[in-house]
């Protein structure tokens, strides 16, 4: 998968990037860094500047290296990529390899000039998304400062049951922050638990976005009819249910200034 992604970025024929032998060889010898890598046959100094460092890190699997902290970080970069390749027509590659968002997760870039020293960032890639990714890596301060006792990380699988869960126990304020809202996520199980809890007097604040270039916000997954269940739920609680259309990467709940979960998950529109 990984080769035939690199060979589509260079519209080169997979086995220009490396052959089924070269392949082979490296899952026999597994190498764990650049020296190792060197030694397997069919990889020399101008192949591995090229393709080796996404395979190295495939093979070597360093996500399982990071910290909560810089996991955390991984995925916002990730989200974010995400975003830029949609809002581009591209795949998520085009924009950066894992390879170049774990190098700049190592690296923490502040200026243009640190985030061409990340590995694959050329001037190109920098003027295209370098601003965005640097917004982001530079916001990372903020959230440093909620200063969480307990942080988790949740598997995708837990995302919804962990919101559901989380919108009941609120007591004062709830906000939701998501890229995309559907009928998926907003169906009549979670509209009742809202007007229950608008009910019970708390101030509820839901911002989707993604928009294009355009500023326009394209809609899928019944989003249509889940605005409109919204709509009706904030008509008959007008002083406690806010929902905003704008321009946002951040997937984020905050629940009673007490926990905050961000990261790649759409709250709004992924089950």
């Amino acid at each position: 998968m990984l080769r035939t992604e690199l060979a589509s970025k260079d519209n080169k024929p997979a086995y220009v990037v490396f052959s089924n032998t070269t392949l082979r060889n490296m899952v026999v010898k597994k190498p764990k860094n650049e020296a190792e890598m060197l030694e397997v046959k069919g990889i020399g100094e101008a192949k591995f500047k090229l393709y080796g460092q996404e395979f190295l890190n495939l093979l070597t699997n360093k996500t399982t290296a990071l910290n909560p902290s810089e996991l955390v970080m991984f995925e916002r970069l990730k989200s974010l990529r995400l975003d830029l390749a949609m809002k581009n027509s591209k795949k998520a590659f085009e924009v950066f390899h894992d390879a170049t968002l774990l190098d700049m997760v190592a690296k923490m870039p502040k200026n243009k000039n640190e985030m061409l020293a990340v590995h694959r960032v050329g001037e190109i890639k920098l003027e295209r998304y370098g601003k965005d990714f640097l917004e982001l890596i530079a916001d990372r301060a903020s959230y440093s400062k909620i200063g969480l006792n307990t942080p988790i990380i949740l598997e995708d699988i837990d995302h919804h049951d962990y919101l559901l869960k989380n919108i009941d126990l609120s007591k004062t304020r709830l906000i939701i922050i998501s890229g995309w809202i559907t009928q998926h996520v907003v169906d009549s199980a979670f509209l009742e638990l809202i007007r229950k809890k608008l009910e019970s007097g708390i101030k509820i604040y839901l911002g989707y976005g993604c928009q294009d270039y355009k500023g326009n916000h394209n809609e899928f997954g019944g989003s249509k009819t889940a605005l409109i269940s919204l709509q009706k739920l904030k008509s008959q609680y007008p002083n406690n249910l806010f929902v905003a259309n704008f321009a946002t990467h951040e997937k984020l709940l905050l629940v009673d200034s007490k926990s905050v979960a961000i990261g790649s998950a759409n709250w709004l529109s992924n089950r």
